[in-house]
């Protein structure tokens, strides 16, 4: 999976609940997420979470040997 995929999982997800536009920032200073491959998902100037890669030393750490994913959503305040 490369982070477009990730990213459509998760809009097809939250465009069945009623919030605002989505957008999307790029993410880089999460030390357990990929640099590169990682951002922060908004329902208009709400934040509703993180999307991106398990850090290669976190995944090393674990002993995750494939690519690891990690979405993590707080819907209650998009849902306001």
């Amino acid at each position: 999976w490369e982070f477009a995929d990730v990213k459509g999982v998760v809009e097809s997800l939250l465009e069945r609940l009623p919030l605002a536009p989505l957008r999307w920032r790029a993410e880089s200073d999460q030390p357990s997420f990929h640099p590169g491959q990682t951002a922060r998902v908004y329902a208009g100037e709400q934040a509703l979470g993180i999307v991106g890669a398990l850090h290669p030393s976190m995944a090393e750490d674990l002993g995750v040997r494939s690519p690891c994913w990690v979405v993590e959503l707080d819907l209650e305040p998009g849902l306001d």
